[in-house]
């Protein structure tokens, strides 16, 4: 339903569903913590959720059915952009540094980085090292490595 990083330890992935709240660190992939109370902490209307585990006493900025977002760009210029040209599947395209898919001459630095019929929420952790996309079944995360090669 809502996905979410920390700004404190911002490897870390609040995945909020109708089954309750994960904490996903993203350096690792492990899921290290669970619960099962069902919209425990969830403010649907301010769109941020009360953290667990590590986070509890964080409130955490959310995307997801309601709407809400993550940063779509990161410190090094690097953006995301959501385009649907085969309606209704949606792409999430990555750009590298300053350019856009929607910008003549700018499509070689771009890439296609999921496509799905239901993404629900998507975006750059705050400090810009991860990408999560999410739809309804499953989530997606992306860890930056390093510079491209030119």
């Amino acid at each position: 339903m809502h996905v979410g990083f920390s700004r404190i330890k911002t490897n870390l992935l609040l995945v909020v569903s109708t089954t309750g709240r994960s904490l996903i660190d993203c350096s690792s992939g492990e899921k290290i913590e669970r619960d099962y109370k069902q919209f425990a902490g969830l403010d649907e209307w301010s769109l941020n959720c009360r953290g667990i585990g590590e986070l509890q006493e964080e409130t955490i900025s959310i995307c997801g059915l309601n709407g809400g977002g993550l940063p779509l760009s990161n410190l090094t210029g690097e953006r995301l952009e959501l385009v649907s040209p085969n309606w209704p599947v949606q792409d999430l395209i990555l750009c590298r540094e300053h350019k856009s898919a929607l910008e003549d001459g700018h499509q070689s630095y771009c890439n296609v980085i999921y496509s799905d019929y239901g993404l629900r929420g998507f975006g750059f952790s705050w400090c810009g090292d991860y990408i999560v996309a999410a739809c309804g079944s499953d989530l997606d995360v992306w860890e930056r490595t390093g510079k491209y090669n030119e």
